[in-house]
């Protein structure tokens, strides 16, 4: 799990100094390729959730790299929703008591939360994952 700020043209930044008045860019072609020669198809990596903006970038470079479920943005987010939809993901996985760990069902179950919540204006009619039956 990573999280903090980006920039779509680099993925993620990174403060230069404690003080948090420079930036600096986080190479996100070395650290998908680090990340990525350890996770391996079945290896030890099975998700990785980069909870910023604009992190599509870096996800699609871990998966081509190996890395089977990636969680990322493709815009720009407001730290409460990525902190909101961040739990709603992990307390799915956790809640989840057939022993195997759904990804997929996880990140349905956490856009449909986060969909019924204030924070994005969606409703419960017609969740992620659900067809319309009217």
């Amino acid at each position: 799990h990573l999280a903090g700020h980006g920039r779509k043209e680099c993925g993620f930044i990174w403060n230069a100094s404690d003080s948090a008045t420079a930036q600096r860019e986080f190479d996100v072609d070395a650290i998908s390729l680090a990340i990525g020669s350890v996770a391996g198809r079945n290896g030890p990596m099975e998700c990785a959730v980069l909870n910023a903006c604009s992190t599509e970038k870096m996800g699609r470079l871990l998966l081509q790299r190996g890395v089977p479920y990636v969680l990322c943005w493709r815009t720009c987010v407001q730290d409460e929703t990525a902190k909101e939809l961040c739990g709603h993901f992990y307390r799915a996985l956790v809640e989840n008591t057939s022993g195997a760990r759904d990804y997929g069902q996880a990140f349905l179950a956490a856009t449909n939360a986060l969909r019924a919540s204030a924070h994005t204006g969606g409703s419960k009619k017609n969740p992620r994952g659900e067809k319309d039956v009217t």
